[in-house]
């Protein structure tokens, strides 16, 4: 080939060509975005069935009842002041149709949206998080008018209202953070836990582990702080409520809390959720 060769290029074309590929580009986006427009779509009405099929299960009707017994549930419900329940949840787990048991957490939405839809405690907010819900979950959520929680708190979420948070089968490590964060009169009063029964936890490990890393857990049974109520699982699958309970306090005041109560946050040995909320260790 003589050095002065030059390629010549028709730019026609060669824009032609280019233009072609940002097309193929902008199709392939749009038929990804219908497809998750289509997959969101079937997700919300998956769950909005379920909690509607939820709305007259007996295991639900027997929670509702519970969980309007409650002494600080009837009290807010009696109270003249501007007084509201904030519900929390963390660590549902994916529910997205593709996920490894993804009824368990289906089940468990159904149930939080049936209870949100027939609650007639006035709720501030209905908050929820885990890391592990996709852009899919997130915007279903938001359609059932939840609010996403940005940052993985671990469960340091400081109280100052009545407060019910769901927490089903979540890892030991997290309950026990959320009484930390919470240790004092005030602030334990306002608290309610829909989750894992307190005893059985404590029950799982040794003496020793429970002492030195589970303090509050351990402690808030030894000293009575603690109420835990019995929800039978009658429900028709029964690995999706089992072991769940409700946990509600009493303190009369925060002499005893003190001593036991240290600044430094608690440290776990097998830190089995790894900083997040869903994964498992063993005991």
């Amino acid at each position: 080939v003589p050095s002065d060769f030059k390629l010549v290029v028709n730019k026609k074309r060669q824009k032609k060509v280019i233009n072609q590929e940002k097309l193929n580009q902008l199709l392939s986006t749009l038929s990804i975005n219908v497809k998750n427009d289509v997959c969101e779509e079937k997700l919300f009405h998956k769950i909005t069935k379920i909690s509607e099929e939820m709305k007259t299960d007996d295991y639900f009707r027997h929670f509702s009842k519970c969980f309007s017994k409650l002494d600080l549930i009837s009290n807010l419900n009696s109270s003249s002041e501007d007084s509201k329940l904030c519900v929390i949840c963390y660590g549902l787990g994916s529910f997205r149709q593709e996920s490894i048991g993804q009824y368990i957490s289906q089940y468990q939405l159904g149930f939080l949206i049936a209870f949100q839809q027939s609650c007639i405690s006035p709720v501030r907010q209905w908050l929820i998080f885990d890391p592990i819900f996709n852009l899919e979950e997130k915007n279903v959520l938001k359609r059932f008018n939840f609010k996403l929680i940005e940052n993985d708190e671990q469960a340091k979420r400081l109280v100052e209202e009545p407060t019910l948070f769901f927490m089903p089968h979540c890892d030991k490590e997290l309950y026990n953070n959320l009484l930390w964060t919470n240790w004092s009169k005030k602030c334990l009063n306002n608290l309610i836990i829909l989750g894992n029964s307190f005893n059985h936890l404590i029950d799982s490990m040794s003496v020793k582990r429970a002492q030195e890393e589970y303090v509050y857990i351990l402690n808030a049974i030894e000293l009575n702080l603690v109420q835990e109520q019995q929800l039978e699982n009658c429900f028709k699958f029964n690995d999706v409520f089992n072991d769940i309970n409700l946990h509600t306090f009493y303190v009369k005041d925060d002499e005893t809390l003190f001593n036991i109560w240290s600044s430094q946050e608690p440290i776990y040995t097998c830190n089995s959720f790894d900083l997040h909320l869903s994964s498992v260790c063993s005991s």
